[in-house]
């Protein structure tokens, strides 16, 4: 909520200095995936198109590790259809897997390989519409504990387990390792009977196959993407949760060896959250939920099966908005699963908001609380660096403009067509496209549908450019008309560089002591804007700028004062400075609400001034100045703001 007093009071300026004075959000990529870990892979931005030669129906994965010397044999059955017209080969993507033989419908199959594809030479004979069946055995290696290339092993936890997104499960399953070609799956793992291996979809057997060995199926029959597939292995506590939702979901929890008391403790609100999201989604779209406490230092919502790192698995409600956004993966991203990776926003925005809204279920304060955290972090992100949700740098599709701004989005299409038309839209969305893939495109037809609205320029603005509005007034006049009502004009100006304009509506709410009022303003194409609303039966003498939180922006108050008045912000708020401590560089934000002289400068414990950052007049908006630390010691410094006679002062450590 953003509230300010107009220039028409006689009120004192005040100087607000803040460095990292709240809690922020952890960043998703703590606990999912960091965002350049993909050219481990050597793999290509991303593909193209989403067609290819053949369509896989069917998966059988069958898995022999070896822990105790980190290697494993494996067999793929893979079932599909030939869609090319005089096919003569298929190529299928695998990560330095070494291959064994091939065989195509029971025949042996010449092959060639390198560290990232096999090449299968289809008999003669093969035609459009055929269904083939091609069986290769390969070997590889299991990797040490987060080498996030294939399969992986914790000595300490004493754990197996795999991680798939977005190309890596090519690292142990040779396959079509695309998010377009879904298909059924089932999963066979031999391990000594110590082990409890948990997979997607439903628990088939587990028998026993002699020298201490028990070999473990998981069937899965829902459609399912590549990367989506898992084992994880341990010995396991299976902890149950009982069931919940529309069709009783069974619920589990797997518990690594003594953390069976803190797993229940966090996991243990996972059928409230299930309901909650069943409410707003519909029904569960699997046949289980069962979430692995894993050594990986990552969380993966695999397909009915979430991997979950350690301190998650533990840290009581801590990180309950964790546990949150992989259930609602399990619709948004499993059930319904980008097209390619340039729509992965379909999946991690859409879940972002999705865990907003159970964390601020209770009450708007903490909603909004939640969404500005959100809303900061992306910020922070985007002084560094900035691209379009939509097909993001391939860097970057697990940044913050993915999950944040992408959150964001949902949130103010919220706003602009009604919470009716969202929930019905989303849900439509859903229903269309479950089991299936989707693009932005189909989400945005989906909600155009829903509200009866064209929303091509609400999508062009927030999804497919970059960046975000920077709003200032200025010219801020109450007038009392002879009638005895009153009127309010300003003018309004976007102030954002390398963005688009944006003409989401803008609320503002005006108020006295005694009555207020809430308008919503049409904006157009232009920068500058000048904002007029009459017939008020009330004198106003403050204002919100957007009091409900709706639109993810910046706002300086310009609003113009007395030429008497010294001038200096009555806002300096570097909440992004960033890191504090810091190292090498610190990066202080201050806005400046209308032109103001003022005098940025850091000085010593001894009151000695080391750097001036920033002094002279400076134009009104959103600034950033840039502390190098090349030739300062290590130790507590203060950054110190004076204008117009005020003085306002913060701590900032540095460390080297």
């Amino acid at each position: 909520m953003r509230k300010f007093i107009l220039s028409i009071l006689s009120i004192g300026l005040l100087v607000i200095l803040s460095i990292n004075a709240r809690a922020i959000m952890p960043s998703p990529e703590m606990f999912e995936l960091s965002p350049h870990g993909d050219q481990l892979l050597g793999v290509p931005e991303r593909d193209a198109d989403s067609t290819h030669s053949y369509d896989v129906l069917h998966m059988d994965i069958d898995l022999h590790p070896n822990i105790e010397d980190l290697t494993f044999t494996a067999e793929v059955t893979m079932t599909a259809v030939i869609i090319e017209e005089e096919l003569e080969s298929i190529v299928l993507d695998n990560y330095v897997l070494r291959f064994d033989s091939v065989f195509v419908d029971g025949g042996e199959a010449d092959f060639r390989s390198n560290a990232s594809s096999l090449t299968v030479t289809l008999p003669d004979g093969i035609e459009a519409g055929d269904t083939v069946e091609v069986n290769i055995a390969y070997h590889g290696n299991i990797r040490p504990n987060n080498d996030l290339a294939t399969l992986m092993y914790s000595e300490r936890r004493d754990n197996l387990y795999t991680f798939g997104q977005p190309y890596r499960t090519r690292g142990w399953v040779v396959s079509y390792d695309k998010p377009f070609d879904k298909f059924t799956s089932r999963m066979t793992v031999t391990l000594p009977s110590e082990y409890r291996v948990l997979s997607n979809g439903e628990l088939t057997s587990i028998d026993d196959v002699g020298d201490g060995m028990n070999r473990t199926i998981w069937t899965n029959d829902a459609q399912i993407s590549t990367y989506l597939l898992s084992v994880c292995a341990a010995r396991y506590t299976v902890l149950d949760l009982g069931t919940a939702g529309e069709n009783d979901t069974p619920l589990e929890m797997w518990a690594l060896p003594g953390d069976s008391a803190a797993v229940m403790e966090s996991m243990g609100g996972t059928p409230e959250m299930l309901e909650y999201f069943e409410d707003l989604f519909g029904p569960y779209p699997f046949s289980k939920y069962s979430v692995a406490e894993s050594a990986l230092n990552l969380n993966e919502e695999h397909q009915t099966c979430t991997t979950m790192q350690e301190a998650v698995s533990v840290g009581g409600d801590r990180y309950e908005w964790i546990i949150a956004h992989e259930l609602a993966h399990q619709w948004w991203g499993d059930m319904v699963t980008p097209l390619t990776f340039s729509d992965i926003w379909l999946s991690e925005g859409l879940t972002t908001y999705s865990n907003l809204m159970w964390m601020g279920r209770e009450d708007d304060e903490t909603f909004y609380a939640w969404m500005n955290q959100a809303a900061e972090q992306y910020f922070r992100e985007d002084q560094f660096v900035r691209y379009p949700v939509y097909d993001p740098p391939f860097a970057f599709i697990f940044g913050r403009a993915i999950y944040n701004k992408g959150a964001w989005i949902m949130h103010m299409l919220r706003y602009y067509i009604g919470d009716e038309a969202f929930f019905a839209g989303w849900r439509a969305y859903g229903e269309a496209y479950r089991y299936g893939n989707a693009t932005s495109d189909e989400l945005q037809a989906a909600m155009e549908e829903a509200s009866e609205m064209d929303l091509t320029d609400f999508f062009e603005q927030w999804l497919y450019r970059a960046g975000y509005p920077i709003y200032s007034i200025t010219n801020f006049v109450v007038s009392e008309s002879e009638d005895g009502t009153f009127a309010v004009e300003f003018d309004l100006e976007q102030q954002q560089d390398r963005a688009p304009i944006f003409t989401l509506p803008l609320q503002f709410k005006f108020f006295n002591g005694e009555s207020d009022t809430l308008m919503r303003f049409d904006i157009s194409e232009e920068a500058n804007q000048h904002l007029i609303v009459e017939g008020l039966d009330f004198e106003p003498t403050e204002f919100e700028f957007d009091p409900n939180n709706w639109v993810l922006s910046r706002f300086a108050d310009n609003t113009a004062v007395d030429e008497d008045t010294p001038t200096m912000p009555n806002e300096f708020s570097s909440s992004a400075v960033y890191p504090n401590p810091f190292n090498s560089t610190a990066v202080v934000e201050f806005n400046i609400p209308y032109q103001s002289e003022i005098n940025l400068a850091v000085y010593n414990q001894l009151g000695q001034m080391v750097s001036m950052l920033r002094e002279g007049v400076q134009k009104s908006g959103n600034h950033l100045a840039i502390l190098y630390s090349e030739e300062l010691p290590t130790g507590l410094y203060f950054i110190r703001l004076v204008g117009g006679g005020k003085t306002a002062m913060k701590k900032i450590v540095l460390i080297k």
